[in-house]
């Protein structure tokens, strides 16, 4: 049971693998990230080979690392500095295909259930995702083809992922669903949050013992091979592009006099004379009620005093026409209202919504607008559609010419358009052999899709500006993530080398501290008699429901005072080689949730959301077995293996 609490105050670092990684299109869709990255479902590159067998399917190993790939750049999107090696070496790799494996394996099992996801549901799926809307809110099946077509991602395999998507929800929900955590088996794991402890933490510097002793050339040498991927220089690309500015169309996107007068009389409807009104408005189910109410506002009282009798409330309209309130209504209803005056009751009438009691409070009037007094709106509206479909029709064409064989440098020259390029670049925009390079801003929006690219590629259309600005990317070199020679890093190389050897030091003083403290030594005076020019003892401590809150990483000295036992002291390395700390557990206080129910009934609703996934993940263990898993280790270390040398743009 520990582990719900290890749940409840710590989570995953680096990962964010979704649960239901199968539909991870639709999922990216949803959150905007469509023009992320220019793989697409079904298109990855790479080696074709199954890396596990799940029943009568299969998880390709283009599959596993097109995905692994895209949950990674996901990743960097939330943490810039992340690279491709420390998310496999947190097993973000392994967690893809694990739920790959997860999606086909729930999938067969529906299917073998006899359960089916019919074409109707899967299109409301697909209509529900905000990517595929236009302006008005309505799904676009011209912008959803469109973003697919940009993608690679064929209707059929966004499809599939769905389907797979609403498998997992139908079988795996209800499992999940009721579970329930007893109060009283919550109640040590609510006190438990409530728990303080107070602490003295000391640190020992390695700098304290770095000497000048300068290490020989076999063993820099030696150093080096075995820490060369602490040294390694991600992987880095050239890029060229090409920008293309809404600018470009303005002066063409000038409308003629026939179109401003054609726009004028298209949208007449818009410019005529106008009335809105403000109301205050009653609805009630029965005549006799309405007349009730109406009788009261005729005899002095108001409308909220007269609703507020009968035990209800006004609601208020504001600014609407005739037309929107015959909608809200009926054209009857409507017609009675705005014929009646200002601050007068409109005769009572029925909609399908009931007896409608409404009083005028408000009238205003907008006077006709003739075609030269709106003339200057309308240059701006038919400007901006101009320019803007003169710059879809010319991205559009842009695209077909490249993907006929168009070179980039005929489009460049054939469109009068500069070639921008940029040094070999980082991930981040950032240039290693060149320190003064500073990337400009537009280049950041290109540097995901750039580095999802292969160098064979055809140039791929990048928005760096919804509207307003595009990019044309191309990737003219690729250099693999590799430690540079040696001799180029020999003085940092040299540093961490004699940092690592005093480490060694560090940890001696530190253990002997150690020794002293467990037999007795008061802490301060211990540290005093190592003769170490450092701080001295600094306290640690608080409740571990605050060092767990808002689900931010614990610093490792605090994670460990509190799994240490009352009185005890303990070492902790610090990270690269930076030292020790050394750190004493004076008093536990320990917590009552006993009188903070709010606090029990949290936990308990947190351990039984839980315990309902772990009751999925149980059933989804059991579909597994059902089913047959057999995992290919050699394809599998293949494509981790592809991953982290960057094969795949990382």
């Amino acid at each position: 049971m520990i582990s719900f609490i290890r749940r409840l105050i710590h989570s995953k670092i680096g990962l964010g693998v979704a649960f239901l990684l199968v539909a991870l299109a639709a999922v990216a869709f949803a959150a905007g990230d469509i023009t992320g990255s220019g793989n697409g479902l079904g298109t990855f590159t790479g080696n074709s080979g199954t890396v596990a067998k799940v029943g009568g399917d299969a998880v390709t190993a283009a599959d596993l690392q097109g995905r692994t790939q895209m949950v990674f750049d996901r990743n960097r999107q939330q943490q810039p500095q992340l690279e491709m090696t420390s998310f496999l070496a947190q097993g973000g790799m392994e967690n893809v295909l694990d739920q790959l494996i997860q999606g086909l394996a729930v999938t067969e099992f529906a299917h073998d259930e006899g359960m089916s996801a019919s074409k109707r549901l899967i299109d409301g799926e697909i209509s529900s995702i905000g990517a595929f809307r236009d302006a008005s809110g309505n799904f676009s099946e011209q912008l959803y083809h469109e973003l697919l077509r940009r993608q690679n991602i064929t209707d059929a395999a966004l499809r599939q992922d769905i389907t797979r998507d609403v498998f997992s929800r139908q079988v795996l929900a209800p499992v999940a669903m009721g579970s329930r955590i007893s109060r009283d088996m919550t109640m040590p794991y609510a006190s438990l949050l409530l728990e303080s402890r107070e602490g003295r933490i000391a640190v020992i510097p390695s700098k304290l013992f770095i000497s000048e002793e300068q290490p020989n050339p076999q063993e820099l040498a030696a150093y080096y091979s075995r820490n060369a991927d602490r040294f390694t220089v991600p992987e880095q690309r050239q890029l060229r592009y090409l920008l293309i500015d809404k600018t470009r169309f303005e002066k063409a996107a000038t409308p003629t006099e026939g179109e401003i007068a054609a726009y004028y009389n298209e949208n007449k409807a818009n410019y005529a004379a106008r009335e809105e009104r403000t109301l205050a408005q009653l609805i009630v189910p029965t005549q006799a009620a309405a007349e009730t109410i109406a009788a009261k506002v005729k005899s002095g009282s108001s409308l909220a005093e007269a609703a507020k009798g009968a035990g209800l409330a006004v609601a208020t309209l504001n600014n609407v026409s005739l037309q929107q309130y015959g909608g809200k209504s009926s054209p009857a209803v409507a017609k009675g209202v705005f014929a009646t005056s200002r601050g007068q009751l409109a005769p009572i009438a029925k909609s399908p919504l009931g007896w409608h009691v409404v009083e005028v409070t408000g009238i205003t009037t907008s006077p006709a607008r003739s075609l030269p007094a709106v003339r200057a709106e309308i240059v701006t509206a038919l400007r901006q559609q101009k320019s803007a479909e003169a710059m879809t029709d010319f991205l559009s064409k842009a695209e077909d010419q490249i993907a006929e064989g168009t070179t980039f440098e005929e489009f460049a020259r054939d469109a009068a358009l500069p070639i921008k390029a940029t040094p070999l670049i980082l991930r981040n925009g950032a240039a290693v052999q060149q320190e003064n390079y500073k990337a400009p801003p537009e280049l950041q929006p290109m540097l995901d899709p750039a580095f999802s690219m292969e160098l064979d590629d055809e140039p791929q259309m990048v928005t760096v500006a919804p509207d307003q600005l595009y990019a044309l990317v191309d990737v003219t070199d690729i250099k693999a993530a590799a430690p540079p020679p040696l001799d180029k890093v020999r003085n940092v190389v040299v540093q961490q080398f004699k940092l690592e050897r005093a480490a060694s030091r560090a940890q001696t003083a530190a253990d002997q501290l150690v020794a002293k403290m467990s037999k007795g030594a008061d802490f301060a005076k211990a540290l005093v008699e190592t003769g170490l020019k450092v701080p001295p003892p600094q306290p640690l401590g608080g409740k571990r429901a605050d060092i767990a809150r808002g689900g931010q990483q614990v610093p490792p000295p605090l994670a460990l005072l509190f799994s240490m036992v009352e009185g005890s002291v303990k070492r902790l390395e610090a990270p690269n080689s930076q030292g020790y700390f050394v750190l004493k557990l004076d008093k536990i206080e320990r917590g009552d949730a006993g009188r903070q129910p709010s606090l029990v009934n949290a936990v308990r609703q947190e351990m039984s959301r839980v315990a309902g996934n772990e009751y999925a993940e149980q059933f989804t263990r059991a579909v597994q077995q059902h089913v047959g898993i057999k995992k290919n280790e050699a394809a599998i270390a293949e494509v981790k293996r592809q991953l982290r040398s960057g094969s795949t743009g990382q």
